[in-house]
């Protein structure tokens, strides 16, 4: 349906360098679903990862995350005005959008980087292998 707004492009499949540009100049990222879901999307982490707040009518942890780390916000699934009005709020609220923006990349930062996360896996396997 919305493949006739001039505003709103169907990019289809990209490849990780366009999807990289993309993110560049996008300020909020979208994860919808019309059913109640208790599911963390992988795109959610994509947008993370480039510090941008999101969009989400996920339940669950998904939810949970955006509400205690101030990184998204929440809109119940098929509710479309809940959509564009938690889009509106951050495309007009700037202050609250950059102060999305900045949980986002601490949260990624301490909680989602690859680095971080691999080295304390790596430090509980080593600890179950050790009988810690």
């Amino acid at each position: 349906r919305a493949g006739e707004c001039a505003n709103v492009h169907l990019m289809g499949w990209l490849n990780q360098k366009e999807i990289k540009a993309l993110l560049k100049v996008s300020n909020v990222g979208v994860c919808p679903t019309g059913q109640n879901i208790d599911l963390f999307p992988n795109k959610a982490f994509g947008y993370f990862s480039a510090g941008i707040p999101i969009v989400s009518a996920f339940q669950g942890e998904i939810r949970s995350v955006c509400e205690k780390y101030e990184v998204g916000l929440y809109y119940e699934p098929k509710d479309t005005d809940m959509l564009v009005n938690s889009i509106k709020v951050l495309y007009d609220d700037s202050l609250l959008h950059k102060r999305m923006s900045e949980n986002v990349g601490k949260l990624f930062g301490n909680e989602f980087d690859a680095g971080k996360i691999y080295e304390k896996y790596v430090e509980y396997i080593e600890g179950v292998a050790s009988g810690e």
